[in-house]
């Protein structure tokens, strides 16, 4: 490191102390008080206004002090390193604060995310200058300088310095927002996720796929040779800024946490840094067409590619030429393609270690050169049979729940082993991770359901199925659960194949399937993890001898009747998207089979709640408000001359309704009805009118009493006084 890169490197570590020491002082201070109001007045104006004391730091430290290091070094540096660590203090200093209140979950994922793109954006510009500190400043400051002469020195405090600060806490209000209000998660946690993390994804790749463009052009002039004059492959084929989309979707999906929260308005910051992008945008093709070697090239490119957006797709040579047409007859089926070099994994998975294919043995040989049919071989061997003969000695098919869970992890680690295997690594990388995440949340669910038991029980579609078909349940029992479940998961992993079988670079499909896998299993954690608090809650009132909760109708349940069908199905089409894009939309099959049969259980469940007879009335209104699997808005159920009157009333309130109309003979006039839903609103804490307490609804309760042989005379009691 030469003295100038340490000199820089030195002051850059030593320039944010101020504000630092200053704010671990605020915290001691306030520690060590034994309430606020005994605080000096700083102390105190520090605690009750945290807003504006990280606007107060950021001002003296960064605008004054860094704008005085800038006039020393006649460089203005340090501000662009630091555009990528003020987030991460700044989020620090949110959630430290004294008056910090927050979701411990979300915060801690907006921390981790915050940490995620400074890193990425971090190692960009440390990567772009050649790992050099303070070795230049931006282009943009460059063109100012020349633009305001002898009067840039005091200029730029208000170009420079004074307009990030406005753009760096704008753009960080929502960091503010989640370190200011305690709710639990829901889903628009996970949408704001979603889009955080594609926009760091894209704006990495993007900002990889420039800085070796950009480095093999520098190579050429080296060498000699003529340079690339546009870069128009990855990322930049679809998007002539996708770093600038990236971080504009990174940013905006902080705003959705902000209005999740209640604090839509937060949005302004992105906003504004939307339009300073847009301007930019406009300086950064203008700096193009100025280069007379690639100006006639731009201009095409401009005309054939959005700006911002990864939107249009251009005409490009047959995909299926580029990818390897590895499907094209049904003898290459089952069969990887064998022109490709191995991966490292060496012949020695398969049990052989010869050096050519020709000197393998028959057995070997047909492994070799039949993957597909081999994963189909030892699922039907060690699956189908063993597993069924295990069943039969243990009397309980629990074991083929269990293993639903984990084979698509083994089989995913089968194709990439294999030795034809030819892939992506990148590509091949996202789908074991993510495998290996559908996997643990759904092992994880298995056993919780189970009280942490192992073969606690079988399903319970395996328990009516022996009762069904009764003594010939044992053989029926190989080809309704097992031969059944090989087609389903063979079927269903087929894209991993695919995934194991192309080697082309990422693009954008990819990161829509990314997308939809990520968020089918975030759906389906979440929604099981409801249910699962649901039986819970009711299991513990049962204990008790008290009423149990009807109908789960909360969280993701509230928009959908069965949200984790919904997850799993969005899991298996993101796998099913990654072998479309990749030439081969055929393996779509099995995510299709899965939703039939998804729609086939869906019936069974629902058929098996209105059996309950607690429950039943409970569960058709439900039925009639909301949505079977995708989530959306409740909808009013439908007036019609054979419907109760209180058709339109929370489950509770009409299963309530029934059971005392049944009580007392169906005696009850409309007016009685109407005010016994209202007693039983007022039982489950809905908020109601005056009114409803008059004399005469006390009289009505006091009568009421006496019809229902005293049941909730306690409740209605306490009402009447």
């Amino acid at each position: 490191m030469t003295s100038n890169n340490l000199k820089n490197a030195l002051i850059a570590f030593l320039a944010p102390l101020p504000s630092v020491l200053f704010y671990i002082t605020f915290l001691h201070n306030h520690q060590t008080t034994t309430s606020p109001e005994a605080l000096s007045p700083i102390w105190a104006w520090c605690y009750h206004h945290p807003l504006l004391l990280a606007n107060a730091l950021f001002f003296f430290n960064v605008n004054v002090l860094f704008w005085v290091i800038s006039q020393v070094l006649s460089s203005h540096w340090m501000i662009d390193l630091y555009w990528t660590v003020i987030p991460v203090m700044l989020v620090h200093y949110y959630r430290t604060h004294p008056l910090a209140e927050f979701n411990w979950w979300r915060s801690t994922i907006g921390v981790l995310l915050t940490w995620v793109w400074s890193v990425r954006l971090t190692h960009n510009y440390f990567r772009r200058e050649n790992w050099q500190w303070g070795a230049r400043e931006d282009w943009r400051f460059t063109d100012m300088n020349s633009q305001y002469g002898k009067q840039w020195w005091w200029i730029s405090f208000f170009a420079v310095y004074l307009s990030q600060q406005v753009f760096l806490i704008g753009i960080c209000l929502p960091l503010y927002v989640i370190h200011s209000v305690n709710v639990p998660l829901n889903i628009w946690d996970f949408v704001a996720v979603i889009v955080c993390i594609c926009g760091i994804v894209v704006a990495y790749f993007a900002d990889t796929q420039l800085h070796e463009f950009v480095s093999r052009n520098n190579e050429f002039k080296e060498a000699g040779k003529p340079v690339v004059a546009n870069l128009d492959e990855g990322w930049w084929r679809y998007s002539r800024h996708p770093n600038y989309f990236g971080e504009q979707l990174w940013w905006w999906g902080l705003v959705v946490f902000a209005w999740n929260l209640g604090q839509g308005w937060t949005f302004v910051g992105s906003f504004v840094n939307t339009l300073c992008l847009a301007y930019v945008t406009t300086l950064v093709e203008k700096r193009m067409l100025k280069q007379e070697f690639r100006v006639e090239a731009y201009r095409q490119y401009q005309k054939t590619t959005s700006q911002t957006f990864s939107f249009n797709i251009k005409s490009s040579t047959n995909a299926s030429a580029a990818k390897g047409d590895v499907w094209s007859s049904c003898h290459n089926l089952e069969r990887m393609p064998v022109t490709c070099e191995p991966v490292k994994e060496t012949h020695e998975i398969m049990s052989h270690q010869t050096s050519s294919t020709g000197s393998l043995s028959p057995l070997w040989a047909w492994c070799y050169h039949h993957p597909l049919l081999l994963a189909n071989a030892l699922f039907f061997l060690n699956v189908n049979v063993l597993f069924w003969v295990i069943s039969q000695v243990l009397s309980n098919h629990w074991m083929i729940s269990l293993y639903w869970t984990v084979i698509p992890v083994m089989l995913v680690h089968y194709y990439k082993a294999h030795p034809l295997a030819e892939y992506n690594w990148l590509r091949s990388i996202i789908a074991i991770l993510m495998t290996w995440l559908w996997s643990l949340r759904i092992v994880h669910n298995y056993f919780r359901r189970e009280n942490w038991q192992w073969s606690a029980r079988e399903d319970w579609r395996f328990t009516n199925m022996t009762s069904q078909y009764g003594k010939h349940w044992w053989w029926a029992s190989f080809f309704a659960i097992y031969l059944s479940q090989q087609v389903f998961l063979i079927g269903l992993c087929l894209p991993m194949y695919v995934i194991h079988s192309v080697n082309v670079p990422l693009n954008i499909w990819d990161i829509v399937a990314i997308m939809v896998s990520v968020s089918g299993v975030a759906i389906a954690y979440f929604a099981d993890t409801q249910l699962y608090k649901f039986t819970s809650k009711n299991n513990k009132l049962k204990e008790l001898g008290e009423p149990v909760v009807l109908i789960l109708d909360r969280g993701l349940w509230r928009y959908s009747r069965h949200p984790n069908y919904f997850g799993e199905q969005l899991w298996w089409w993101g796998l099913a998207i990654f072998a479309w894009n990749l030439g081969h939309g055929w393996t779509s099959v099995g995510a299709f089979l899965n939703t039939i049969c998804l729609a086939y259980v869906t019936k069974l469940v629902e058929q098996r709640m209105l059996k309950q007879d607690y429950r039943a009335e409970a569960y058709r209104q439900y039925q009639k408000t909301t949505s079977v699997w995708i989530p959306w808005f409740k909808s009013s159920p439908i007036e019609g001359k054979d419907k109760k009157p209180y058709n339109a009333l929370h489950p509770a309130v009409v299963v309530n309704c029934s059971l005392i109309e049944k009580r007392c003979g169906n005696s009850l006039t409309h007016d009685y009805q109407f005010s016994f839903a209202i007693f039983q609103m007022r039982m489950l804490n809905f908020s109601l009118p005056a009114i409803c307490f008059s004399k005469q609804f006390r009289i009505f309760l006091f009568n009421l009493k006496n019809l229902t042989d005293g049941s909730n005379a306690k409740e209605i009691q306490s009402i009447i006084s």
